[in-house]
């Protein structure tokens, strides 16, 4: 028997073995057997073949077809149809009305393999792919109907490890978790499937009660503010069942939530364009906020398509169930009889303008949009309307990056851009405080901190590190900041979610960045060019400013600083030349896990070649990596020469050894205003309630050095006293560096030369001085993980400083400062500002 395989990747099967068959000749099987109709020759060839010589390539393709031993075409009708086959979802739609064992259950769901009709997208007419594109959203409803009563009917039977596989089973191939769809109507008027459960059946537990948490019923693509969006990247993943905490993990966003309430209650029509880089939460900020400031709005969700017209048939197809008699027979004529582009976006339009409730038109991929949205929303704009209209348009790239968003920003005066940052320290150690409220919030510290600086602050990847912590009471270990984090490997969800960015580079791009993935760290023009295998310079130049456009790559300026407390950049050394690097750690772990072997050994060999002479640290490692072991141990020899006498890297570092701490209590948090976090050097740089936290992006590589230059008004005239503490800290020693990491060092800014090269050094096992960056670098002991230290800045360079370099260099590391301050001056949080309310924390020994 021939079936047609439309759930999932589209294809065609013989008595259960798949028949060889091209793309087309699929295509036109598939549509065949869901119009279940007779088609004229002409018109199928005008579907599948947009070409003057469609008719001859029909011809062709029944020829391969009756050649692969299909007849299933008479060769001389003009009419053709399909008579005695089946469709995979007729056969799995039958088999819902049998009782299952777990195995059936788990065959029966193995059938869903991903969304209806995939592969057909890019084929044929633009006519072809609206009806791809409308089938697909039929197939998805059938689908989840189907699942949501089978999943009814185990749950009235109590048997959980039923709705568990077909909960997971919906979630991992797109579908909507069938709990989320039911209602307790739904539950009590869907019909038995069998009348009995047998004795067999798994024990144990009870029906759970659905219709407490389960939203009402709705088409997929048309969401109520209410309903969750299962399978978006952007969404938090609900957690298995059994395990979740009583309340959604959610981290806070006090600036961009408040902003984007302020829409939701203004009333009118605004156009936002939300941006953050993939995962970052988006579209969860969105529906989240429309449930909670504006329940009784109606959500239509969409996916910006690759043209005009399949964006239009899909935001037509959404507003079908919304709209009333007159403007549905309008949209269906878009739909079934599409005429120009320019007055069926005029029709659509229309019927949006006249939908009766307040609406919340959501638009993800704006960035990769078609060139036809800004004249859709610059007509719906037009349109008055007599409800509140709020459209969120969700961009992974900032809106000068695209032209699209760029045609955005100018066609529609008063558009609103809102980034979404990184997760900032304190929402983490907020949500944790949430899930532990028995624990103290300062003891959450150490491990907030450890969170934030694994997941460069993306909530997809915090989700998934939170998977690992347990789920209620408290976390038990003595100490916060060692446990267990599960793997450091980069969760499978945020691979997923980045894999698909590439999808619209240019091959040569993509080849390029995937060479260069191979490079931890920074990187120079040099050092590129040689991983590239590309002679002239201007090439390489133009495939660096290519990705800087794209923002797949960063510039830095090792030169560069940042002043406080505005993060201003300033220059603290002389221009050495522009380095480059990935915009996050995760992008080029992902590209580099996609590299062959074989590539990945090439771009080694080049690279210990490249950096022999200046670099033989790193030159040696990655010799070893890529097997040359004679080259490794010459350039590992080589780099041990160079290390000057006296350097830590010379010495092992003491983990046994505790040092004698003055530990001190939590400082005070202080009411001044917040600047933005701030990204420099592979650093996230942010002052929260008057504290600067600094925290690496998580980049392996050669640690890289971030300056924070802090003035005052009035010379020192006492000890400058340091109040900080430090959560995660990590040398980076196995890449061979050759310049010694450490966790804070702060160098007076002082008018008599004879003091501007002194320097203090505070960093766990470092006892001893040495000479680094034309510096005399003196350490002070006392420093260890976990705790709140005071360190006194004593000494001649310090009396008559007019201020301060702090400077951090280290693989991992995240800290917080407190105060910097003399007597009572809190010199950090505003300079030469008196802060006379601040009171001297009190400070006890440890040994």
């Amino acid at each position: 028997m021939l079936t047609v395989h439309l759930l999932g990747h589209a294809h065609v099967t013989q008595n259960g073995q798949p028949v060889p068959l091209s793309a087309k000749a699929v295509a036109l099987i598939a549509y065949l057997a869901a119009e279940k109709l007779p088609q004229h020759r002409e018109r199928l060839a005008d579907l599948l073949w947009n070409t003057a010589e469609a008719r001859t390539n029909l011809r062709v393709e029944l020829a391969r077809i009756r050649s692969a031993g299909l007849n299933i075409f008479p060769a001389s009708r003009q009419l053709l149809y399909l008579e005695s086959i089946g469709t995979d979802i007729g056969t799995w739609q039958a088999a819902q009305e049998q009782e299952m064992t777990q195995t059936e259950l788990s065959t029966w769901l193995s059938t869903l393999r991903g969304l209806p009709l995939c592969g057909l997208e890019d084929l044929g007419s633009t006519a072809f792919q609206v009806w791809v594109e409308q089938q697909r959203w039929m197939l998805c409803e059938q689908v989840e109907s189907t699942l949501a009563r089978v999943y009814a009917h185990y749950a009235r039977s109590g048997q959980e490890w039923a709705t568990r596989l077909i909960s997971s089973r919906a979630e991992a191939v797109g579908f909507t978790d069938p709990a989320e769809l039911l209602t307790e109507t739904l539950i009590s008027e869907a019909r038995p499937l069998v009348r009995a459960v047998p004795d067999h059946a798994v024990p144990g537990g009870t029906a759970p009660v659905l219709a407490a948490h389960a939203p009402q019923a709705q088409p997929s693509m048309v969401r109520p503010a209410q309903r969750p969006v299962a399978g978006r990247p952007d969404t938090p993943a609900r957690p298995a069942a059994g395990t979740a905490p009583a309340t959604p993990l959610h981290f806070t966003r006090p600036a961009e939530e408040s902003a984007l309430r302020d829409l939701f209650m203004a009333g009118g029509a605004a156009f936002v364009l939300l941006h953050g880089p993939p995962g970052s939460g988006k579209t969860y900020l969105a529906e989240r906020l429309a449930q909670s400031a504006a329940p009784d709005w109606q959500v239509v969700h969409l996916a910006a398509a690759r043209s005009g017209r399949l964006l239009l048939a899909a935001l037509a197809q959404a507003l079908l169930r919304l709209a009333g008699p007159d403007q549905s027979a309008i949209l269906r004529q878009v739909l079934l009889q599409p005429g120009a582009l320019e007055e069926d976006m005029v029709k659509v339009a229309v019927a949006l303008a006249q939908i009766e409730r307040p609406l919340l038109l959501l638009i993800e991929e704006v960035h990769a949009a078609p060139a036809e949205l800004p004249a859709l929303l610059e007509l719906v704009r037009q349109m008055p309307s007599d409800t509140a209209r709020l459209y969120l348009l969700l961009s992974r790239e900032e809106p000068d990056r695209q032209p699209v968003t760029r045609t955005l920003m100018r066609r529609l005066p008063g558009v609103r851009s809102v980034h979404l940052p990184p997760v900032t320290l304190g929402a983490v150690q907020a949500a944790l405080h949430e899930r532990y409220p028995e624990e103290e919030a300062q003891r959450l510290q150490p491990l907030a901190s450890r969170l934030v600086q694994r997941s460069e602050g993306n909530p997809l990847h915090l989700l998934s590190l939170f998977k690992a912590l347990p789920d209620t009471g408290t976390l038990g270990a003595a100490d916060l900041g060692g446990v267990d984090l599960g793997s450091t490997t980069l969760p499978q969800a945020v691979r997923d979610t980045l894999r698909s960015e590439p999808e619209g580079w240019s091959d040569d791009l993509r080849d390029a960045m995937s060479r260069l993935s191979v490079i931890n760290g920074t990187f120079d023009r040099r050092t590129a060019r040689a991983v590239l295998g590309i002679s002239e310079q201007r090439e390489v130049d133009r495939v660096l400013c290519d990705a800087l456009e794209r923002q797949i790559l960063l510039e830095t300026d090792p030169g560069l600083g940042l002043h406080l407390p505005y993060l201003t950049p300033v220059r603290v050394a002389p221009d050495t030349g522009t380095q480059y690097m990935f915009r996050q750690e995760a992008l080029r772990v992902t590209l580099a896990g996609q590299l062959p072997q074989l590539i990945r050994q090439d771009v080694r060999r080049r690279l210990a070649l490249v950096l022999a002479d200046h670099e033989p640290g790193l030159a040696s490692y990655y010799a070893d990596r890529a097997g040359l072991t004679e080259q490794a141990a010459e350039l590992l020899a080589r780099h041990n020469a160079r290390l000057p006498h006296d350097s830590p890297l010379r010495r092992t570092v003491s983990k046994t050894a505790r040092p004698a701490l003055r530990t001190v209590s939590e400082p005070p948090r202080l009411a001044v205003p917040e600047q933005q976090a701030r990204s420099h050097q592979g650093y996230t740089v942010a002052l929260e309630d008057g504290w600067l936290n600094v925290m690496s992006d998580g980049r392996y590589g050669h640690p890289q050095t971030l300056t924070l230059t802090l003035t005052w008004t009035e010379a020192l005239t006492a000890p400058l006293r340091l109040i900080w503490r430090l959560d995660v800290f990590g040398r980076g020693e196995e890449l061979l560096p050759s310049q010694a990491a450490f966790a804070l060092r702060l160098t007076p800014i002082h008018t008599s030369p004879a003091h501007a090269s002194a320097a203090t050094v505070l960093s766990p096992g470092v006892t001893h001085p040495y000479q680094e960056d034309g510096l005399r670098c003196t350490p002070q002991d006392g420093v260890d993980l976990g705790h709140w230290m005071e360190h006194q800045l004593t000494g001649p360079e310090w009396l008559g400083a007019t201020g301060a370099r702090l400077s951090v260099r280290a693989l991992d590391v995240a800290l917080s400062i407190g105060l910097i301050g003399s007597e009572d001056r809190n010199l950090m949080t505003q300079p030469a500002v008196l802060n006379r309310n601040l009171k001297a924390p009190s400070t006890r020994q440890t040994g």
